[in-house]
């Protein structure tokens, strides 16, 4: 990738993290929450969406009591 297409993507990701991963992260959970047991294509589908952005955001908005009360109770599934 270019450096030009590089630096607007580091934009990009600033302006989301200066303005709204913090509601970002709130909706993950609120899905996690809302479809764990009736959707879990979605919440695989969270998931994967929660794991591209959290090599570059405040990673204390993923790893908290809510969120890992919420990982716990998937792992202990079954299905």
């Amino acid at each position: 990738r270019s450096p030009a297409d590089a630096a607007v993507s580091m934009r990009v990701k600033d302006g989301i993290r200066d303005q709204c991963v913090g509601q970002i992260a709130e909706a993950w959970f609120a899905i996690l929450e809302a479809y764990h047991q009736t959707d879990p294509r979605l919440v695989k589908g969270c998931l994967v969406t929660v794991a591209r952005y959290v090599t570059w955001i405040d990673v204390g908005l993923i790893v908290n009591d809510q969120f890992l009360s919420a990982f716990w109770s998937f792992l202990s599934r079954d299905d």
